[in-house]
């Protein structure tokens, strides 16, 4: 009983992030959109207004995967009754993640929740500050793999300064 109980509140908690974490997020992507609408100022405010809905994209695009991943783990009840040792680990791994997701994202969330879709200076600052936050979370990469590189050395476990 105590471990459903405990499976229970889990799944409470990341809840309260779906609305915490994916609706803001949603709600400053349609922000985005219209502001999409309007005709900004100069090429690089709207350049970089592009660039935030990109990246923005991106990023609940991800958040949506992993409250999928997660609504299809719950979904199997009376499987997770059965195993609920590996369904809770799978939970709280994902609660977790989304938690300190939604931490990092608080304060430029908080900014978007009250800000207007207008092209003003306030959102000229939040567009730069909002590109700077997701740039670097969201920037496609790719990896170059040189042909010349030697053999793998065995990893080294543990931090280098």
């Amino acid at each position: 009983l105590h471990k459903v109980e405990d499976l229970a509140s889990d799944i409470a908690f990341i809840e309260a992030l779906r609305d915490r974490l994916l609706r803001r997020v949603e709600a400053m992507v349609l922000k985005l959109e219209r502001l999409a609408l309007v005709r900004l100022g100069d090429a690089t405010q709207a350049e970089t207004l592009n660039r935030v809905r990109q990246f923005a994209h991106v990023a609940l695009k991800q958040f949506r995967q992993r409250f999928e991943e997660q609504d299809a783990q719950i979904g199997e009840v009376m499987s997770a009754l059965r195993h609920i040792e590996g369904h809770r680990d799978f939970i709280r791994g994902n609660r977790d993640w989304l938690y300190r997701t939604q931490r990092a994202w608080d304060p430029i969330l908080a900014t978007w929740d009250t800000a207007e879709p207008v092209p003003d200076e306030a959102m000229r600052v939040l567009l730069s500050r909002t590109y700077h936050f997701l740039a670097p979370r969201y920037m496609p990469t790719t990896e170059w793999v040189s042909t010349l590189r030697p053999e793998k050395q065995p990893s080294v476990r543990g931090m280098v300064w």
